[in-house]
């Protein structure tokens, strides 16, 4: 629904469930791990659709992130660039422009099983026929992508470096006006 769950930062968790009634942020945090533990396994292959607006946001503090400081994103962008570099290309993320496309948060998990995040639970799909058009719905935000997966991580490096133009840290210094 936000950023892929693997490439979360704790403090990232901590703040998306800071005011969520449900599951506690350790949950989220073991499970986010666990993610990450199992993508790193070499037989681990997955694939993510984003909005390329949406991480644009998320650079820029917009929307459900306009409450995260610039250091908890400058943070979540440094680590998200270290992940996909890590992790590519037995992960693989594609950011679509969301202007032309739509999707809610949707889990496919192979031939069996596909899942649709509707806030606080999953409406889970076992039918053939229901899996297939959910297939097919993610193999077209793959086909529309704008971003590539080994464009991502330039991409994450431009949001950087517009974020720390925006908001240079000021760690032990202090700003002077003239």
């Amino acid at each position: 629904a936000t950023l892929p769950d693997l490439l979360k930062t704790e403090a990232l968790i901590r703040y998306e469930y800071r005011d969520y009634v449900g599951p506690i942020p350790e949950s989220h945090i073991e499970a986010a791990n666990a993610r990450l533990a199992n993508q790193r396994r070499p037989e681990t292959d997955m694939e993510v659709c984003s909005s390329v607006q949406s991480v644009e946001s998320f650079a820029r503090g917009e929307g459900i992130w306009r409450d995260l400081g610039a250091p908890a994103r400058r943070q979540q962008i440094e680590r998200m660039i270290e992940l996909l570099d890590e992790l590519y290309p037995t992960f693989r993320w594609f950011l679509y422009d969301g202007v032309r496309r739509f999707s809610v948060p949707l889990t496919v998990f192979g031939p069996k099983r596909a899942a649709i995040y509707i806030g606080h639970m999953y409406l889970v799909f076992n039918s053939t026929e229901h899996i297939r058009v959910l297939t097919e719905h993610f193999d077209n935000l793959i086909r529309a992508a704008i971003v590539q997966p080994p464009k991502v991580s330039a991409l994450l490096r431009r949001l950087l470096a517009e974020l720390n133009e925006r908001e240079p840290m000021t760690k032990g210094r202090t700003k002077r006006h003239g």
